[in-house]
């Protein structure tokens, strides 16, 4: 008898045993899965350019060239601007026009724009670093205002650019050469690092520090 009490409760026991099992495996069958869907932000930009090709190049030219980068993307960001062009020779024989009406040789304008000068009669919001200056920055024109989505930039890098063949005294219609203006831009959020961004300073302005901060220049 008292066996037959162990096998009833073994059983009872095994029993209950199956069926917490059981509301185990159909508590987990009815659990449904959802996707949280999180957005990541990006920075990217276009090059706007207004640009009216001559029909014939002489021996003097002028051609509207109106450089712009536009925040094509869905966060804050800055902006550098790599622009050379594609000969020496008529680099040397080229000038450009500013927004602020200034013409000059592109090597000038170049100067012109260095960080360590105030080259606001050339232009408030451009400013260039030399590739010479050994750093990751060299060689870019750098943009300074924060660009926020849709935004473009409020003052043209050049608004048109000028040759004359002729410069040399020379008639010689062979001097005239078709050329490219290589333009290309990169971007760096201006929150990089920063958390809430950047404080402008009189030795590192806000879109400096962006940089240098994504680009890890420095020790």
């Amino acid at each position: 008898m008292k066996n037959k009490n162990k096998i009833i409760i073994i059983c009872l026991a095994a029993g209950i045993a199956f069926s917490m099992v059981s509301v185990t495996l159909a508590y987990l069958g009815t659990m449904q899965p959802k996707n949280n869907v999180i957005t990541v932000g990006h920075d990217e930009v276009s090059i706007d350019e207004e640009f009216s090709s001559p029909d014939k190049m002489e021996m003097s030219n002028t051609t509207p060239k109106q450089i712009n980068i536009k925040n094509t993307g869905s966060v804050p960001c800055y902006v550098r601007v790599f622009a050379e062009f594609s000969d020496s020779v008529v680099a040397a024989d080229a000038s450009v026009v500013t927004e602020k009406n200034a013409e000059m040789t592109w090597e000038n304008f170049k100067n012109g724009l260095k960080l360590d000068q105030s080259p606001k009669t050339i232009s408030d919001h451009w400013r260039y670093v030399p590739a010479s200056s050994g750093n990751k920055l060299g060689g870019y024109f750098y943009y300074t205002e924060k660009l926020l989505p849709g935004q473009t930039t409020g003052e043209p890098l050049i608004k048109s650019v000028k040759t004359d063949f002729n410069s040399a005294g020379d008639d010689n219609i062979d001097r005239i050469k078709d050329f490219d203006i290589i333009v290309y831009s990169e971007t760096v959020q201006s929150t990089e690092i920063g958390g809430a961004g950047f404080e402008d300073n009189e030795s590192a302005p806000a879109w400096k520090q962006a940089w240098e901060s994504f680009l890890k220049v420095g020790p």
